[in-house]
């Protein structure tokens, strides 16, 4: 390929980059999608413990490290975030660049626009509002964008493709997981096309394999210590509980809580999510509770059942449209269906007819074969995750779009590789795409011979005129469908993300005012129930719930507050944060003279009292305060 063609590939996919970030930039502004990410930031940050935490929980320890390596260095800038925007922009350039060097000079831009297109019109609010599980899933879905349009003669790209889901691993190793054997898939219809290759993608698949267990060797000497074993022990009964199963009431369940030396009180630690509050509660205390709510569930559905009700909706979503009405809820999956759907039909149509890609049985079976294969395969995940009841779009979408790779890389590697640019499978460095000089040269004689060749296979079957004209009419109505619901979805998204940024403004008015307090008061330390840390919205439901602005205002100090419960409690950072202030635990320390407690000003405050007395102190709670029209501040005292 000649110096003017690959530096075309980076200056058009560089512009439609560019374009990207502006068009989302100018539509709303950058966050932490959830309050998760916001305490992953302050942990890798320092501003958790006061000092660049290597344990995220959440991430594993390598990618930890390696974020709050950078902090360490530089501690004013928001590097966290730059990381979750670096690997989705990164990824997005990727798939451009792979894109528009399949095509001629002259199609470049337009090829480039219809990139911009589709990452607009499907991600584009993941883009603002950004969430490290989206990101994982963009990032293994990139991989396998690779590995299908891999050139069979280099191998550059696919080190590049294990690369991205080691990261990807490392970030969120539960969706790496989910979305591991679409990856597979993809490397598997690769090689059904490229069977000469067989070595070199079994090693890729290998390599695959390698890298997830040297990303999971790698976090276990990280969390070696017994304290983070202990600790996870109870992080897993924790999810169980909240996640899976329920909190069975007090009363008529007395006998059983008596048994694992839970009180009604401290139950109600449980129900309000403060259970931070008590150190007695621990590992094997929520784990019994999770074994007693799943033995005692009034109806505990079958697996025929759940199964027979996940498909009902798995195919109702499948073919529903509907416009989104906000960013996560009521949830929809227009445009995502809309464009798979689209897809399906292009390939199926284009490898069915002989006017297409092939014209042998064998080789129809084939394309049929992948199809079926790839549909399975995501129809499996799919019922995986709606029969457990979590499906949230930052995993859905994630299998969306690695769908969609997969189905535009097996248009790219077969219609436009195959029909259109027969040069892409000579013999050239890995980084390379097809030479515009060759397509000018000896492919038109080659491509001329080709449509000779279709024509007369045509003319071979009287009366298949009108097939050749279906061929040719059905995968461009689906194309033609395909943007047509991606424009739509720019369109439709775009009131989507105001209104969701002015919800996430009216809410940032609450809490900055409340942070504003905490800093204000530097030698106090605040304790917030964890309800009033995630919403105040109240009487508000436009209003969004906790999250923080990215690159905004950035303050990677000592934070001098804390929320009294959440999947950080009772672990060692946990230990860590209240010893910086001199606590040993919360219950102590909200008696001190300094320390104060934080809630929605609409919630009452008697279930503390409550606590307190069962474990024999008699307390009175004075509001001191009201910040930002919600928020109490709360004094506990000792009355005897």
């Amino acid at each position: 390929m000649s110096k003017k063609s690959l530096r075309a590939n980076y200056i058009v996919s560089a512009v439609i980059l560019f374009a990207i970030v502006l068009i989302t930039g100018i539509i709303g502004d950058y966050y932490f999608d959830l309050n998760d990410d916001c305490l992953m930031k302050d942990i890798l940050s320092g501003a958790y413990t006061g000092v660049p935490g290597s344990h995220n929980i959440q991430m594993l320890y390598p990618i930890s490290a390696f974020i709050s390596a950078f902090y360490r260095i530089f501690a004013g800038a928001d590097w966290y975030g730059i990381f979750l925007c670096a690997c989705q922009y990164l990824c997005i350039f990727i798939i451009c660049h792979r894109t528009v060097a399949i095509f001629d000079r002259n199609a470049k831009a337009l090829v480039g626009i219809l990139v911009m297109i589709i990452s607009v019109g499907l991600i584009g609010p993941h883009l603002l509002y950004v969430q490290y599980t989206f990101t994982c899933g963009l990032l293994s879905a990139t991989a396998a964008y690779i590995i299908l349009t891999h050139n069979k003669d280099g191998v550059k790209d696919l080190v590049l493709s294990v690369i991205l889901i080691f990261v990807a691993y490392l970030l969120r190793s539960e969706m790496l997981l989910l979305t591991l054997p679409m990856v597979y898939v993809a490397i598997l219809i690769k090689w059904i096309n490229d069977k000469n290759n067989f070595k070199r993608y079994f090693i890729t698949a290998l390599s695959i394999a390698l890298a997830v267990l040297i990303g999971f060797g790698a976090n276990k000497i990280g969390y070696s210590d017994s304290e983070w074993q202990e600790f996870y022990r109870l992080f897993d009964a924790r999810t169980e509980l909240y996640d899976f199963q329920y909190i069975p009431e007090y009363e008529g369940n007395e006998e059983f809580y008596d048994s694992i030396g839970l009180s009604e009180s401290e139950q109600k630690l449980l129900i309000n999510y403060n259970y931070g509050l008590d150190e007695e509660i621990n590992a094997d205390t929520l784990s019994a509770i999770a074994k007693y709510a799943s033995d005692t569930r009034s109806y505990e559905k079958p697996f025929s059942e759940k199964l027979s009700e996940a498909l009902k909706l798995y195919l109702y979503r499948l073919r529903y449209l509907s416009k989104p009405k906000s960013y996560q809820y009521p949830m929809t999956d227009f445009p995502w269906n809309m464009a798979v759907l689209c897809l399906y039909i292009t390939i199926l149509f284009m490898g069915l007819f002989p006017i297409a890609w092939v014209s042998s049985v064998r080789q129809k079976l084939l394309i049929t074969g992948q199809l079926l294969l790839l549909f399975a395969c995501r129809s499996t995940l799919w019922l995986y995750i709606l029969i457990r009841g979590r499906d949230p779009i930052r995993i859905t979408h994630p299998l969306y779009i690695m769908e969609i790779l997969i189905l535009l890389g097996m248009l790219m590697f077969r219609y436009i590789a195959l029909g259109k640019t027969n040069c892409w499978n000579q013999d050239r460095d890995d980084e390379e795409a097809p030479d515009d000089d060759c397509d000018e040269d000896e492919d038109e004689e080659e491509q001329e011979i080709e449509g000779e060749s279709l024509r007369e296979s045509i003319n071979k079957n009287p009366g298949k005129d009108d097939i050749a004209v279906l061929t040719r009419m059905v995968p461009m109505i689906a194309i033609m469908g395909l943007f047509a619901s991606l424009i739509m979805g720019v369109v439709d998204y775009i009131p989507v993300i105001r209104s969701e940024n002015a919800a996430r403004q009216a809410m940032r008015v609450h809490y900055d005012a409340l942070n504003d307090y905490f800093n204000e008061n530097p030698d106090s330390f605040y304790f917030v129930d964890v309800y009033t840390s995630v919403s105040v919205a109240g009487e508000n439901p436009e209003e969004a719930t906790y999250s923080e602005k990215m690159f905004k205002n950035v303050d990677n100090s000592l934070q001098n507050h804390d929320i009294c419960g959440g999947w950080a409690t009772f672990s060692p950072l946990f230990r860590d944060k209240l010893a910086a202030f001199g606590y040993s635990n919360i219950e102590t320390a909200l008696l001190t003279d300094n320390a104060y407690f934080v809630q929605d000003i609409n919630e009452p405050t008697d279930w503390l009292v409550d606590y307190y007395a069962e474990k024999g102190v008699s307390v009175t709670i004075e509001q001191q305060q009201i910040v930002g029209d919600v928020f109490g501040i709360y004094k506990l005292s000792r009355s005897n």
